[in-house]
């Protein structure tokens, strides 16, 4: 974000960052400002490193596909997915597979 840094580069060019940086407030916002072609944006840092291992951790269980989305989805939403809802998710994660 340094104008040193900017001044010297094309910022028209479409850039794909990793920001290692572990604490970002609206990181695509205030890089947009400066770099208006952003193609990807990617943390690489402690707290995404953590959820990886914790994710590869999980799978590598003897959980199947649909245990692990249920997990996921009270991870994500703080409540249980529905017997019906669920319903859906298994006949999608079957035909996909």
């Amino acid at each position: 974000m340094s104008e040193d840094f900017y001044s010297k580069i094309n910022k028209d060019d479409y850039i794909y960052f990793v920001l290692e940086d572990d604490e970002v407030i609206d990181a695509k916002k205030e890089l947009s400002r400066i770099y208006p072609n952003i193609m990807l944006l990617e943390f690489d840092n402690e707290f995404t490193r953590s959820i990886n291992k914790t994710f590869d951790n999980q799978f590598e269980s003897s959980k199947t596909l649909d245990e692990h989305f249920l997990d996921f989805y009270k991870k994500q939403v703080s409540k249980e997915l529905d017997d019906y809802s669920f319903e859906l998710v298994s006949e999608i994660l079957k035909e996909k597979k």
